[in-house]
């Protein structure tokens, strides 16, 4: 491993990069060098994946992605330099890419840091989102700005951050979706799509939920200064969902009744329960703030379509209606917009004065719906055309500028002069350290080990040379084999042994004298208690198998005869039969049944498992469930 990394970081060092391409060759090794570093440095005090996930690149853009898009000359408008319009790197920020399977994980140096992050944030916020009202194009602004903070959302979660930083950065992203929910909602699908604003703005609200969570568990109240202003975004999002909305953001907040966004956002949530849509606009009209309106400006139609029919159902045919007292109930901006809203819908206005809408036949009604334009009382008249102070939620913010100075890692002559994770010098220190290859071969192989000298040698007795007889003689009386197998010492305490002498053969004479003529060893033969005389006597006879064998001197005539002793029979003992009384049957016993639960205890346990969590929001969220629940949005 350190052979590939000082054999890469040499190579880096040499090469040349002239053109685009070849830095980016350049840099793709100076990445294998940094996967290679922290490969090297698993399992000691360096954290390999805390490394691998902290951003080290210092610019709104990384190296790389700058020269790729400009190869690939993919740019936009706002990335270009205004007086010469070419591109310019230090207005350059870093576009969305989507994950696949076979992408690498990046490395840190194609990521930004915290503060990087914010700091690009910034820039968005305070010279390209201010801008809303002189841009002719808004679907190309609101697209560019998607992908950037969808990019910048990204890194966020791929470095794994939730600190001050990234709560500051989620609400602004939140706020940027809030706001064009509703000041982009006229124009066409092509430009912009609200579902998928939706979608934004939901992840949003779900990262920003679960930093809150960990900061209250740490006790951190600065980071929570502004969890009652999403918190009231959480609710007004989700009118049409049931009450587990408000146990989330209990868990947020202690007394939620306290603190004024929540309280608005309740009782806007109160008067929709009741159907009571004058109430309702009146609300948003005079309480909600600015992006409270945008987002309830998704339910205008509906709500006024609902009242609309509830009206013609409840009257009789050909009543009429002021038109200013319609004008109030469907919260238009005056009379003229009400007029048109209603012709939209297919009914007819008298043209007497004052103005009446008159009820028509059930036949009559139409089902054609209606442009939801945006309000000018509700919600344009609070709009001053400071979108950077509403995003960023504090007032004056000034303007950041870009920094021209961004990081090139190539001399002019293209040799990289970039930073490296390890330097050449500590490298060679790291190789010193660590044996080579080699010596761990070495290291692993065992070392021979002396052969010792036989007892035979150190004696004064020498071994003499075996005749050709003797050698004959030596190959007829054992089955090994000489010519391979070293003999084994002859002991020098016998001084007798001749030149035809073998050892590994033990001898079935007993030595007792040159005079004396050899006898065979006795053998004692025991007897076996377990032979059956169903066996044969010679089992193991040689001679019946191979009869062209001489008879051997220790055949079982030479032998005893054996007394074969059979094992007497196993006796087995009568016992006389116990006779076993039959059990009487027992009485079973009487059933204790338990007091009988309460009315309402029964009740709760006999009950399906969604009614009784119904049951427990209703014992939880105080008294706003137990006003009527109307079905404005079924």
């Amino acid at each position: 491993m350190n052979d590939q990394l000082a054999t890469l970081i040499t190579q880096l060092k040499e090469r040349r990069a002239v053109t685009y391409q070849d830095r980016i060759k350049s840099l793709d090794i100076r990445d294998e060098i940094w996967r290679k570093y922290v490969e090297l440095n698993k399992g000691s005090s360096f954290d390999a994946n805390a490394a691998q996930r902290t951003g080290l690149c210092h610019d709104m853009c990384c190296e790389r992605e700058r020269l790729t898009r400009e190869i690939q000359r993919l740019f936009k408008s706002y990335e270009l330099d205004p007086d010469t319009r070419s591109l310019n790197h230090s207005l350059m920020i870093t576009e969305y890419s989507r994950a696949s399977a076979d992408q690498a994980m990046p490395t840190p140096y194609d990521l930004r840091s915290g503060p990087v992050l914010l700091h690009t944030m910034n820039y968005l916020i305070t010279n390209i989102m201010d801008k809303f009202d002189q841009e002719r194009e808004q679907g190309d602004w609101y697209n560019f700005l998607w992908d950037r903070l969808r990019a910048i959302r990204k890194e966020l979660t791929q470095q794994h951050l939730r600190d001050e930083i990234a709560i500051e950065i989620l609400e602004q992203c939140a706020r940027f979706h809030i706001f064009c929910s509703a000041f982009l909602s006229e124009h066409s699908r092509d430009l912009f799509d609200p579902k998928l604003n939706d979608k934004m703005l939901i992840d949003c609200l779900n990262q920003l939920r679960e930093c809150y969570l960990a900061h209250k568990q740490q006790n951190n109240i600065q980071s929570l200064r502004n969890v009652a202003e999403f918190s009231s975004y959480m609710l007004l999002m989700n009118l049409k969902e049931d009450n587990e909305t408000l146990l989330r953001i209990r868990h947020l907040i202690q007394d939620i009744t306290e603190i004024s966004e929540i309280n608005v956002a309740i009782n806007i949530y109160r008067s929709l329960l009741i159907n009571n849509t004058t109430k309702f606009f009146s609300l948003i009209e005079n309480n909600a703030t600015l992006l409270q309106s945008c987002l309830l400006h998704r339910y205008f139609n509906v709500i006024r379509l609902k009242r609309v029919n509830s009206l013609i159902s409840s009257a009789r045919n050909n009543d009429e209606f002021r038109l200013s007292d319609i004008t109030d109930i469907l919260g238009m901006d005056n009379d003229d917009e009400t007029k048109d809203y209603l012709e939209q819908l297919g009914y007819s206005i008298s043209n007497t004065n004052p103005p009446c809408f008159i009820i028509p036949s059930i036949d009559n009604q139409s089902q054609q719906q209606p442009i939801n334009k945006l309000s000018q009382k509700l919600i344009k008249s609070k709009y001053e055309g400071n979108l950077k102070d509403i995003i960023t939620g504090q007032p004056d913010v000034p303007i950041v500028i870009p920094d021209i100075n961004v990081e090139d890692s190539f001399d002019i002559q293209g040799h990289f002069i970039g930073k490296l994770p390890i330097d050449s010098d500590k490298l060679a220190t790291i190789i010193s350290r660590k044996p080579s290859p080699e010596q761990q071969q070495s290291q692993q192989q065992p070392q021979p080990q002396p052969q010792q000298q036989p007892k035979s040698q150190s004696s004064s007795f020498g071994r003499r040379q075996l005749s050709e007889s003797a050698l004959r003689s030596l190959a007829a009386t054992t089955t090994a084999n000489t010519f391979v197998l070293k003999p084994p010492p002859v002991r020098t305490e016998n001084i007798f042994v001749t030149a035809t002498t073998t050892i590994p053969t033990p001898s079935p004479f007993r030595f007792t004298g040159f005079n004396s003529n050899p006898t065979a060893v006795e053998r004692t033969t025991l007897t076996n208690p377990f032979v059956q005389s169903s066996l044969p006597k010679k089992f193991f006879d040689t001679t019946a198998r191979f009869p062209s064998l001489p008879k051997s001197m220790f055949s079982t005539e030479n032998q005893p005869t054996k007394v074969i002793e059979h094992l007497p029979l196993p006796v087995e003992t009568i016992r006389p039969s116990v006779s076993v009384s039959k059990p009487l049957p027992k009485t079973p016993e009487q059933i204790i049944q338990p007091p009988a639960l309460p009315t309402q205890a029964r009740r709760l346990s006999t009950n399906s498992m969604d009614k009784f969590v119904n049951e427990l929001y209703q014992q939880m969220i105080d008294p706003l469930i137990q006003e009527t629940i109307c079905n404005i949005f079924k």
